[in-house]
């Protein structure tokens, strides 16, 4: 068994157990290949030399996103309806908040090797999406994670971030800094902004809370770019992380972009 040596011993038994317990077969190596705020991600090779990639996903009682959920979920209606330039899923297991994928053999995109090709790529697969929208199963799909529906919930996102910028009381120059821009600067702008963004929907006859249709919303994976992609060996690439998978407004999906 080969272990990084940022995993502990105990760490790395109890989750070579449950992989192991959850594939039904014994592992033959386990690394850990991402340690984030979200999720760890291991890449594992079972005793047959299948690989595959395993998310042990963050949880907090403060947190109630089910971020297994949702990517698992996400990923499984993609393959379902033929779409196969994403992970496929494998298995999850829900109590020790596990998902188990398909392991992409490639590497990461570069900002600076992006082609017009590449774009497209991009692109088709945003097209896609929108055409699934309408797929069996589509209704189950909850809202992507800071989706905006309407003028006044964009503001909302807003306001709750600022809030929380807000809200730091450390004293070193950084955050006093921060908080000297919030207050004379950007505070009184976003204030301008949503003062006239109000004024020219009463003159138009649009209410500041009212929500696009749901005909006119699509599927989005939110955090999407080529910093979630991977480029197989052939050139072909591979959209990763569907964590914040959901509805959203095609304007902020780009936006999000």
């Amino acid at each position: 068994m080969a272990m990084q040596n940022d995993i502990g011993a105990e760490e790395l038994v109890g989750i070579e157990s449950a992989l192991s317990n959850m594939l039904g077969t014994k592992l033959k190596d386990l690394k850990q290949v991402y340690g984030g705020r979200n999720s760890k991600v291991y890449h594992l090779v079972c005793e047959n030399s299948e690989d595959y990639i395993a998310k042990v996903y963050f949880h907090h009682e403060l947190d109630k996103r089910d971020r297994l959920g949702i990517e698992f979920s996400s990923l499984k209606f993609l393959w379902d309806n033929g779409v196969r330039c994403v992970p496929k899923p494998i298995t999850m297991d829900t109590d020790k908040k596990i998902g188990i994928y398909e392991y992409i053999h490639g590497r990461e995109i570069l900002s600076e090797e992006v082609t017009h090709a590449d774009i497209d790529h991009l692109t088709n697969f945003l097209t896609i999406l929108k055409e699934l929208r309408i797929e069996s199963g589509s209704d189950k799909i909850p809202a992507a994670s800071a989706a905006c529906f309407s003028i006044g919930g964009i503001c909302k996102i807003v306001e709750e971030r600022l809030n929380r910028l807000l809200g730091t009381q450390k004293t070193d120059t950084g955050y006093k800094e921060l908080h000297d821009f919030l207050n004379d600067e950007f505070i009184p702008l976003f204030n301008k902004i949503v003062d006239g963004s109000k004024t020219n929907l009463k003159n138009n006859d649009w209410p500041f809370d009212s929500e696009i249709s749901k005909e006119e919303r699509t599927l989005s994976p939110s955090d999407f770019g080529f910093h979630n992609a991977i480029r197989k060996n052939n050139g072909e690439i591979i959209f990763i992380d569907f964590e914040y998978f959901g509805w959203d407004d095609p304007v902020k999906m780009i936006s999000d972009f």
